[in-house]
């Protein structure tokens, strides 16, 4: 049994491309979801640290769910050595599709990213 039925729902997967996102991907396709159902966002597309660019993703995605997944990450000298710039891109990326996605049709939010709780007071 799903935990969310999915049945005529739209989903964003941000990051789907990605480590994790591809196999989210895989896992909606094999409960069941249609391809023309699903869309990927690409930082190609969409910069997820731009509030503009945010903004665009859901209004073309029109999704009803959205799973955030998407990150700036490196190996470990990489993220030894931007932490900062790792830090705040990520930081950017989780509290605007939070915020972005609540003007829209969307119902469901999730990601791996929690730390929208600490910025609940700006809404």
């Amino acid at each position: 049994m799903s935990l969310l039925d999915l049945t005529n729902k739209r989903v964003c997967v941000t990051g789907g491309a990605g480590f994790l996102g591809r196999v989210v991907c895989e896992k909606l396709f094999q409960i069941g979801l249609p391809l023309d159902q699903l869309f990927v966002s690409r930082r190609v597309d969409f910069d997820l640290t731009h509030e503009a660019d945010v903004k665009r993703l859901f209004d073309v995605a029109k999704s009803d769910v959205v799973v955030h997944l998407a990150a700036e990450v490196g190996g470990i000298g990489a993220n030894r050595d931007n932490l900062g710039r790792f830090f705040y891109a990520n930081m950017a990326m989780g509290l605007l599709c939070r915020r972005g996605h609540r003007g829209d049709s969307t119902s469901r939010y999730t990601g791996t990213d929690q730390s929208w709780k600490c910025a609940r007071s700006l809404y």
